[in-house]
């Protein structure tokens, strides 16, 4: 291996970021308060220090590992990962190599709610036609993807990144991938273009919440205007 593999910044565990108050409001002040949550948890000097840690170790790297992995199939696994970690990650390069021995808890943190575990379960699902089990969710992403409701059982974990290919690999030796919609033109594990199926696995995701807050907003409007 030409590179070394994730070294665990400082601090770690990260700080907890505390909560707003609004927060604890139901509606309006989930909205307010998630908002105001992920903005200043992105800010917050700590938490960007150890974010800016696992970014420059990953930008220094090669853009492939043509050592690992030797199989096929676990390689399309590790491709589509390291595809998502640079978007997620804001990196400055398209492609990144990993290392069979990167901490799981490093690759899947992020400042404040880092989909990338979200990401790679959909990515998953249109590469093999399976989804990653909950419970193997359960290990490699903090609870809801958010580092604030982290376990400290995830955030102290050995799991490497050979634990989760080596997985996959045992699992699915022996069954042929259901589907393989990467062969579409256009196929992007984010955007999902292309992939048949319900049509709102297909809203992006800022549109959908959009959805969801115009729909709260209309309801709190209802009711203001019906308690009158």
């Amino acid at each position: 291996m030409t590179f070394p593999s994730l070294s665990y910044p400082t601090p770690w565990p990260p700080p907890r970021h505390q909560r707003h108050w609004l927060s604890r409001i139901p509606f309006i002040g989930w909205l307010i308060g998630g908002l105001y949550e992920g903005l200043t948890a992105y800010r917050d000097p700590p938490r960007r220090q150890i974010e800016l840690q696992i970014t420059t170790q990953l930008e220094s790297r090669p853009e492939a590992n043509a050592d690992w992995p030797v199989d096929l199939a676990q390689r399309r696994v590790v491709d589509l990962l390291a595809g998502i970690i640079c978007v997620e990650k804001c990196l400055s390069v398209d492609r990144v190599a990993l290392h069979p021995d990167d901490p799981l808890e490093l690759l899947m943190w992020g400042p404040f709610d880092d989909i990338t575990p979200m990401v790679l379960r959909l990515g998953m699902d249109d590469l093999f036609g399976r989804r990653i089990s909950t419970e193997v969710m359960r290990l490699i992403a903090p609870p809801a993807c958010s580092a604030d409701r982290a376990s400290p059982g995830f955030l102290t974990s050995s799991l490497t990144l050979r634990n989760l290919v080596d997985h996959f690999g045992v699992q699915w030796a022996n069954q042929p991938p259901d589907h393989d919609y990467s062969l579409l033109p256009d196929y992007d594990p984010f955007t999902r273009k292309g992939v048949p199926g319900p049509w709102w696995d297909r809203i992006p995701t800022k549109v959908g919440f959009a959805i969801i807050f115009g729909f709260v907003i209309t309801m709190v409007l209802l009711l203001t205007v019906t308690a009158r």
